[in-house]
């Protein structure tokens, strides 16, 4: 439960919420998770790398003392109550802030200061970066369409070595190409062969 503020700077990783599909993230990027409710969430490393990043918690009693606006904001985005996730592209500017963060300068004692201070700055930034923006994670697909994009990663899966083509995968699933490009983008946070690609690496 509370705020949870990542700042990945290389690397992979796979968040979900709940049953939620996964949302894939790579480095650099911005992850912002939020919950105000009793969610499981869960996050893998993916293989192929290390996962370098800096991440922040902030509980539940901070967040709505201090961030009570910009979270209302955040679920009125994310359609939802109580919990949600936005990953955006990580600018030079956050990834600075992250660095300031992991390579913290100042000594003990006033390491502490430095990086509270730090840690809040990054967090106005973030939420500054996403507050306004539509997420990149729309709302869940309708059932039926979630079905289609779901054979089609099997269609993928089985065939590996000899994908068959979009117009054919979009064919087999009654989708037109370009439903199933957006859709299966929106389900898995990839594009349909950079999904397969990813598949072929593990």
């Amino acid at each position: 439960r509370g705020l949870k503020i990542a700042v990945m700077l290389d690397g992979r990783q796979s968040l979900e919420i709940d049953d939620q599909p996964a949302v894939m993230v790579r480095g650099p990027a911005l992850l912002v998770t939020a919950n105000v409710g009793d969610h499981v969430q869960q996050r893998t490393g993916l293989s192929g790398g290390l996962v370098r990043c800096v991440l922040m918690q902030f509980d539940l009693d901070f967040v709505e003392r201090e961030f009570a606006a910009p979270m209302q904001q955040l679920f009125a985005l994310a359609g939802a109550e109580d919990a949600g996730i936005w990953v955006r592209p990580a600018d030079a500017e956050l990834c600075g802030l992250a660095l300031q963060i992991a390579e913290c300068p100042v000594a003990a004692p006033l390491r502490r200061i430095y990086l509270a201070g730090k840690a809040l700055e990054l967090a106005a930034m973030a939420l500054d970066r996403i507050v306004g923006q539509p997420p990149l994670r729309p709302a869940r697909l309708p059932a039926r369409t979630r079905e289609q994009v779901h054979a089609v990663r099997d269609m993928l899966v089985a065939a590996m070595q000899e994908p068959p083509s979009l117009a054919e995968l979009a064919r087999a699933t009654g989708l037109n190409p370009t439903k199933l490009t957006s859709a299966f983008r929106a389900e898995f946070s990839t594009s349909v062969f950079g999904y397969l690609q990813e598949q072929r690496l593990q």
